[in-house]
């Protein structure tokens, strides 16, 4: 089965648009809700779920689907691995207008990583991960702030797929409903790139 996405460039940085339908959605929605949420993330206030539901029957629906995406773009990229499994997913909840947010982060020890938009998306931004670029010249006072962030507010059921290394957060939540998202971490699996013989440069199974 075909997954169908868009591909936008931002910066530049490659990154990657799909669209879940809405059983999906709703059935997320439902177990999303009834999820236990701890604030690990103290600055912010965001709170997060389990670190690993994929390893939870109720979530496997979701974690094929987003496998499935992902191994869309090792097709079409012609990416020289078996597959990219999911290593690790989570939910996140920010509460209505109370102005909790992520801080800037990345997914360290990650290929790909994507957020799954719930409800209630205050926006995620996005950082250039060149940004002293900008500033690697004269410039005036006040800038370049707006040409180094990216602020992003897709519709519920939309996964964005990105490279790990790209900088990110959440803008406070202040809207009228809670805003949950799902995380999730890919990691290359199987046999890995070729090497000398077109033997593999490595196998790798992830458990």
């Amino acid at each position: 089965m075909k997954h169908r996405y868009i591909e936008k460039l931002w910066f530049p940085v490659r990154v990657w648009e799909f669209a879940s339908g809405e059983h999906l959605l709703n059935r997320t929605l439902h177990d999303v809700q009834i999820t236990e949420f701890r604030s690990y993330n103290t600055e912010g206030g965001v709170g997060t779920s389990f670190p690993h539901l994929e390893e939870w029957t109720q979530w496997k629906p979701l974690k094929t689907w987003f496998e499935g995406c992902a191994n869309e773009l090792v097709t079409s990229n012609g990416w020289v691995c078996e597959r990219l499994s999911v290593t690790s997913m989570w939910a996140n909840r920010s509460d209505a207008k109370t102005g909790h947010h992520h801080t800037p982060h990345r997914h360290p020890m990650s290929y790909l990583s994507g957020i799954y938009y719930v409800q209630g998306s205050a926006p995620t931004m996005f950082v250039d991960p060149l940004a002293q670029r900008e500033w690697a010249q004269l410039h005036l006072d006040g800038g370049p702030l707006e040409e180094t962030r990216l602020t992003y507010s897709p519709p519920p059921g939309t996964l964005l797929l990105f490279p790990s290394y790209l900088v990110h957060g959440s803008i406070p939540n202040d809207r009228n409903e809670d805003r949950y998202t799902i995380a999730v971490n890919f990691f290359p699996t199987g046999k890995i790139n070729l090497g000398a013989w077109d033997e593999p440069m490595l196998t790798l199974d992830i458990k």
